[in-house]
């Protein structure tokens, strides 16, 4: 029994936690912290949007936003804290966009804080033996409650902050598609083919799917890094013998060719056409390769997206897998024959020959537990896409959850197990089908460790203004092969509690290996080259941003 008030006590005191940095989020959204007690309590009401006026002084030099450390004297933590000037009722500053920037940084605090302290909760409530089990689980039930209704706070924030902004995450979102999308063009499309700089990129990587797909958008990314039209050499690919254009549209209307070629090396930026090698084979690495942002997006990137490089590897990843009519009208066709509509959740359970080499086996149950959450917190009709290479795997969901309308195709699923079709054009339309009913779900469940999951993932970021937070992998965190190297920040200090468990101070670098959804995540400290779990929740992603051409002849 007293084991369980602890437990209690401890649930009560994370909760307590979690609401102050509620409260942070608030108080940021309203113009700062506040400064002392005396300071007058936030309206329960939006206040009115301030009328337009003539440029005062202080709106000439806004200060900028200052990255303060506040230092709680009662048990020596240390946050980072940003300091927030009042309202600005323009966007066009440099000011301006370090608030969004502001806002953006304490909301994902929020929403990792939340998330962390529910699978900490839940996963401390599985290991719980031989103690009151209904008590546990009235407790993860109410906790599991106020972890929604938290997080549903955070969302209407969103939402008003949006409002007040007069819609500019969704504008800006769309402009930065739109620039993408232009840049994009005008690269694959010169004036004169002839004379045009050309990074040549083939599929003989004997992979799957994802894989082939993925090295083609790293060959993309350091494309327009280097401001090379990409050609693409795809006769006798595994999938289809006529290559890339066989179920996809040309990557250019006007420069096609398969020119002489150098191959990739020092000296790259003195000859015309290069090709570049799979990326495990590519020496020197350039700076654009994953997860590398262009900084010129990045400053209004960071302001409305979580993850600023699944945004831009979408986009680069969306060009590439255009579907020519003939694959646009199939897969149109099998989703109006198939009934999908929304609300759905798309799962993807990979099996066959990844299971014991690639990935541990994950039953149906350990993703279903996610639908059910996600549904729980938005409603609607129960339905599930569900894409695997598992044909058995339909029988089994249907019978374990009845409550729920399963979408799928067994056909897709047998030939994508069975090792002698896998690769034929049959089999490429399936998959192509998957990849891209998963991406349009409202919400992803999958394993990271899978290339299909992640290519779906980067797939929906286009068509939200940000998806960053649209999945729950069941083992992996987001990673792209052959990446430069993976880091994340401390934004608050950590003192050790136990032997295997690092410490750490605001600011320090942090290189992630995965996250055990248990309040913990396993990775090395930079400064230290020490490797222990760390609390996840006191981390955040640290962007890296490199000097891709800005392009300036497309407006």
């Amino acid at each position: 029994m007293a084991r369980c008030r602890t437990r209690q006590l401890k649930y009560l005191v994370a909760v307590a936690l979690c609401v102050f940095l509620f409260f942070v989020f608030v108080q940021l959204l309203s113009g700062g912290l506040p400064e002392d007690e005396h300071r007058p309590p936030v309206a329960h009401h939006p206040p009115p949007l301030p009328m337009k006026h003539a440029p005062r002084p202080e709106d000439q030099h806004p200060p900028t936003v200052r990255q303060d450390v506040a230092r709680d004297a009662g048990n020596g933590l240390v946050l980072e804290k940003h300091r927030v000037p009042a309202q600005s009722t323009h966007l066009q500053s440099s000011h301006d966009l370090e608030v969004l920037r502001a806002l953006k940084t304490h909301q994902l605090r929020l929403d990792k804080g939340i998330t962390e302290l529910w699978w900490y909760i839940r996963a401390n409530a599985k290991l719980a033996k031989g103690e009151d089990t209904a008590a546990n689980k009235r407790i993860t039930s109410s906790v599991f409650e106020q972890h929604v209704m938290l997080q549903s706070h955070g969302e209407q924030l969103e939402a008003l902050v949006e409002r007040l902004l007069g819609g500019w995450k969704e504008k800006t979102a769309k402009e930065l598609s739109g620039l993408v999308e232009r840049r994009i063009r005008h690269l694959q499309n010169p004036p004169d083919c002839g004379r045009a700089r050309k990074l040549v990129c083939d599929l003989t990587k004997t992979c799957g799917f994802g894989c082939q797909v993925h090295h083609l958008a790293m060959c993309f990314a350091v494309a327009y890094g280097t401001e090379r039209t990409l050609v693409l050499r795809t006769e006798g690919w595994r999938y289809a013998s006529g290559g890339w254009e066989t179920v996809f549209m040309p990557v250019s209307d006007t420069c096609r060719d398969s020119p002489e070629s150098v191959a990739w090396g020092a000296d790259h930026s003195q000859h015309q056409v290069v090709s570049l090698p799979i990326v495990e084979s590519l020496h020197p690495r350039p700076p654009y390769l994953p997860m590398a942002v262009p900084r010129d997006l990045a400053e209004k990137l960071i302001a409305f997206h979580g993850y600023p490089f699944v945004w831009f590897m979408g986009h680069l990843i969306q060009y590439l897998m255009r579907p020519n009519t003939q694959l646009q009208t199939y897969l149109e066709t099998k989703r109006k024959e198939m009934g999908f509509q929304k609300p759905i959740v798309g799962v993807h359970v990979r099996r066959s020959d990844k299971v014991g080499v690639e990935a541990a086996y994950h039953g149906i149950e350990e993703y279903m537990v996610h639908v059910e959450e996600w549904f729980v917190k938005h409603g609607g009709q129960k339905r599930v896409f569900l894409a695997t290479d598992e044909p058995d795997l339909l029988a089994e969901a249907k019978k374990k959850y009845p409550q729920y309308q399963f979408l799928t195709d067994v056909g897709i699923s047998s030939k994508a197990q069975n090792q002698n079709t896998r690769y034929d054009l049959e089999s490429l339309y399936g998959v192509t089908f998957d990849v891209s009913t998963l991406s349009m779900s409202d919400y992803l469940v999958c394993c990271f460790s899978s290339q299909i999951c992640r290519l779906a993932y980067e797939l929906m970021q286009p068509l939200h203004t940000d998806a960053s937070r649209l999945f729950y992998s069941l083992d992996d965190v987001y990673y792209y092969g052959g990446q430069q190297e993976h880091r994340v920040r401390a934004f608050a200090s950590h003192a050790s509690t136990y032997s295997g468990e690092l410490s750490m101070n605001v600011g320090d670098q942090l290189g992630i290996a995965g996250n055990e959804k248990d309040g913990r995540s396993v990775g090395t400290h930079i400064q230290s080259s020490q490797r222990g779990d760390l609390p996840s929740y006191k981390l955040e992603e640290e962007f890296l941003v490199a000097d891709f051409p800005t392009y300036l002849e497309v407006q």
